[in-house]
């Protein structure tokens, strides 16, 4: 039986990380195929590396590289875990011998508690949360080869990015098998069209007020995999829309406590990844209903036109989220365009029921 160790033998190291290529995992990953021997392969991407590298340099992305690496090495010490640097700001990791659901999603909820980089880190005296995703898939059960392993592992990280990144996700046939995958461009022009779509439904036919606003919450809900979205007028919620996946419906309105917050953080728009970031407002009333209704991530944004407040538009996932300047942009569009279109037809929240 052959170890991942003899495999990284006659190749060179990554210099900045100390950690195997591509080529040795790849090799490993076909004996253990060729062997009959069952793993699953992990694929774990940086949660917005890109934007360190623009903002501090690369001298500072290098830096979170290596912390990353380190705190993923103290995870995998004493495990027979393969792990190397196959990318930019991509790893992957094989755990031979298990390919049970439950067993894997064990490890990688462990695994997710200990990275723990999500709290503040100091480096070359910036102070930042550092988050990754990760999409897994099993062999022989997702594949039988090495390349569709890859490719299905990939969906699976697609769909962590999808669902607001900060997660892990198991490949599963009958959820992800349809998923295409869209280079960074492609999925910018998606969004970007989606979005115009989105644009259409009041500018086209800006006499279907009602209708124009519960499409357009539909269509953008879809689009930024939300669980739920809503308009909250501080009396009662409307214009619901579900995730097809979320059964949860125990949603009611925020009352006078979103307009309290937004007092508080004097802010118009407010989102939060965790209910750690609400404790941080001193508001624990809205940490109390985001308890009750079991929201773990949270946007908010406020709909008014001309000094008339009309409510709050309400995007909520019971996971934590990473809220991208794409998704936070359109939200702020929508609140916008749903408040013209109450403005000059001169109804309010309660009138879309």
């Amino acid at each position: 039986m052959k170890t991942f160790k003899m495999f990284c033998k006659k190749y060179q190291q990554d210099t900045l990380t100390g950690l195997p290529l591509r080529a040795p995992l790849e090799n490993y990953a076909n004996y253990l195929i060729e062997n009959n021997i069952p793993f699953t392969y992990f694929i774990l991407d940086i949660d917005n590396f890109k934007n360190y590298n623009d903002t501090y340099g690369h001298h500072f992305g290098d830096e979170v590289l290596k912390l990353v690496v380190s705190k993923i090495n103290s995870i995998c010490k004493n495990k027979n875990i393969a792990f190397s640097r196959v990318g930019g700001d991509e790893f992957a990791l094989i755990l031979e011998n298990e390919i049970n659901y439950d067993e894997v999603h064990k490890f990688a909820t462990k695994f997710s508690l200990e990275f723990n980089l999500n709290k503040t880190n100091t480096i070359l005296g910036n102070s930042i949360s550092i988050t990754r995703t990760m999409g897994c898939s099993r062999f022989p059960l997702d594949s039988d080869n090495y390349e569709d392993l890859m490719i299905t592992a990939d969906k699976a990280l697609y769909r962590g990015k999808q669902k607001g990144r900060n997660c892990f996700i198991i490949y599963v046939k009958e959820k992800h098998e349809k998923l295409q995958l869209l280079s960074a461009n492609d999925s910018k022009v998606n969004i970007d069209q989606k979005v115009q779509e989105i644009i259409n439904y009041f500018t086209l036919h800006p006499a279907k007020s009602a209708d124009n606003i519960k499409e357009a919450i539909y269509a953008i809900g879809s689009l930024f995999s939300i669980d739920h979205i809503c308009l909250d007028d501080e009396k009662s919620i409307y214009c619901n829309y579900y995730h097809p996946l979320n059964s949860e419906r125990n949603y009611k309105t925020f009352e006078n406590n979103l307009h309290g917050l937004s007092i508080v953080l004097n802010k118009q728009d407010f989102y939060f990844s965790s209910k750690d970031e609400i404790k941080t407002a001193i508001f624990p009333a809205y940490t109390a209903k985001l308890r009750s209704q079991k929201i773990l991530a949270q946007g908010i944004f406020k709909i008014s036109v001309s000094n008339h407040f009309y409510g709050y538009l309400r995007t909520e996932n019971k996971t934590s989220r990473i809220w991208q300047h794409e998704a936070i942009s359109a939200f702020k569009v929508l609140s916008a365009l749903i408040g013209l279109s109450l403005y000059y037809n001169n109804l309010e929240i309660k009138d879309l029921q």
